[in-house]
């Protein structure tokens, strides 16, 4: 991989985890301990998708991180978000073989 794809890819992984770091508490629907929000699964698919598996590992993790430190997400994030926007990025690098 260049210099210019790795730069493109990683501002890629900033503009994805600011704006779902933004839409977190707009998007978040309360469910007995947890808060759901369906926007990170968008984006974890989004960002599986376009940039692929690894990729949407770290946006998942950077997502994640950030919004539990802010106080608008739950521990509960981390193993719903991460597994699903890898297991899309694999799928859609499968499928485009």
């Amino acid at each position: 991989m260049n210099k210019d794809a790795l730069a493109k890819k990683v501002a890629l992984v900033a503009v994805y985890s600011a704006l779902g770091v933004v839409l977190a508490p707009f998007l978040q629907i309360p469910f007995i301990t947890t808060k759901a929000f369906p926007g990170q699964h968008l984006l974890n698919a989004i960002v599986g998708v376009t940039l692929g598996p690894f990729w949407a590992f770290i946006v998942a993790t950077i997502v994640g991180i950030i919004r539990n430190a802010l106080g608008v997400g739950t521990i509960y994030a981390f193993p719903g978000g991460i597994p699903g926007g890898v297991i899309v990025g694999l799928f859609s690098w499968v499928l485009k073989k």
